[in-house]
């Protein structure tokens, strides 16, 4: 736990993780059509927000 801590961001706070997590829910609800899409999002963006996405 003490190595995922140290590796987030030190402004990471519960908003951030509620962003975050409504990101991951948006990518993950996309249909298997747009697989290539989720692909090129989580791999080629620096910062995937809501707003991205």
């Amino acid at each position: 736990m003490k190595l995922c801590q140290s590796l987030r961001p030190r402004d990471f706070d519960l908003k951030a993780l509620d962003e975050e997590l409504t990101s991951m829910v948006l990518i993950h609800t996309l249909p298997n059509k747009y697989s290539h899409l989720v692909s090129l999002l989580l791999f080629l963006m620096d910062k995937l927000d809501k707003n991205t996405v």
